[in-house]
Parts: structure tokens; C-alpha cells; sequence
């Protein structure tokens, strides 16, 4: 919980310094959960898209790391990144989905960076694959070739709000670590 609370800090702090605005962050919900809940976890019954950013993680510790937003709060954060209003209801333009790649390569290389700090090991994020499409796709295809399938993902439900009284953004870290980085990464963190 600890490194997640500084992971969104930092994503809050480097978003804010983007839009020239002040971005608050918090986060409600940490889990560790089977790959095969990963869908339940972030929600994917209440939105029929969803956007799903992978970045393999590379280095110290071997990973894949995805960031995964409703196609509701994706078209939101658009609106704040790109100072215009974003259909609610159209596919993400060009435009739209460049900002939404960046938006997740802040935020995971935030959580990233967060993590390495605190265990004193590179991590080394892969530049970003956007998904979009029906929830269950858009998951499926950012989970193809990872780790996932028999293994167990940590996910960090981050919310991140732009002004006072306004709806929270809801984001999704995801972490799939290599049965081989898990021990190295409680190793790290004194728990192995």
C-alpha cells in the first residue's frame, strides 16, 4: 500500500505539471487476485470498453505492467489532458488515443519508479500498446503473452481527482511478475 501511495503521488505530481493543474490521487483498493479475475477486479461488466495499456518491465525484475481505464474515464481524462470536450459516446480519435498511451505510461512508470525506489531494483518499462475494444478483448489481447494465465496479479485501483466536487477518474495499475520476480521482488521488500 505504501509503494502504491507513492506511485500515485508521483503520477498526480507528473499529470498535474502536464495539464498546469493540480491533480489529487488516491488509492482505494489494493489486490492481489488470479488472472482469471482480473476482468471481475477492474469492473469490466459495468462499461462494454475499456482502454488497456501494456508495457513489458524489464531489467532487475521481469514483468508486464498494464494500466486499464473505462472507456468513459478515458474519454474524461482526454478532455483534461487535451483541454476539449471528448465524446462519451465516440471511438477515441488519434489524437485521443496518443494521450491516453502517454496518460499510462505516466501512471505505470510512476508506479514503476515508486516500486524501484523501494526495493532498489531497475525497473525498466517497454514502450506502450494501447487496446481498445470490448472489455473482455481489450483485456485479453494486453494479457496475451504474459505471465498471466497461471500466475497471480497485483492490481492498485487508483483514483485521481482533477477539482474540488468533480467525478474521480478511475485508473487500474496492473502488475504480472514472472514467478521468478515475485520471490525477488518480497525478497526486496524484506517479506522472503
Amino acid at each position: 500500500r505504501e509503494v502504491a501511495s507513492i506511485g500515485a503521488g508521483h503520477a498526480a505530481t507528473a499529470l498535474g505539471t502536464l495539464v498546469h493543474r493540480t491533480i489529487l490521487a488516491s488509492v482505494p483498493r489494493i489486490a492481489l487476485v488470479p488472472c482469471h479475475e482480473v476482468a471481475r477486479e477492474v469492473g469490466a461488466a459495468h462499461d462494454p470498453e475499456l482502454c488497456a495499456v501494456h508495457m513489458g518491465v524489464h531489467g532487475d525484475v521481469l514483468a508486464d505492467s498494464l494500466v486499464v481505464l473505462h472507456a468513459t474515464d478515458a474519454h474524461a481524462l482526454c478532455g483534461v489532458l487535451l483541454g476539449r470536450q471528448s465524446g462519451h459516446d465516440a471511438r477515441l480519435d488519434l489524437i485521443e488515443r496518443s494521450a491516453v498511451q502517454e496518460c499510462a505510461n505516466i501512471l505505470a512508470g510512476a508506479y514503476l519508479n515508486a516500486l524501484a525506489e523501494v526495493t532498489q531494483r531497475r525497473l525498466l518499462p517497454s514502450p506502450p500498446v494501447l487496446h481498445v475494444g470490448p472489455a473482455t478483448a481489450a483485456l485479453e489481447a494486453a494479457l496475451a503473452g504474459t505471465t498471466c494465465p497461471g500466475g497471480t496479479v497485483l492490481c492498485v485501483e487508483s483514483e485521481l481527482r482533477v477539482r474540488d466536487g468533480a467525478e474521480p477518474l478511475r485508473t487500474w495499475f496492473l502488475l504480472v511478475p514472472s514467478p521468478t520476480s515475485v520471490h525477488e521482488i518480497l525478497g526486496a521488500l524484506g517479506f522472503a
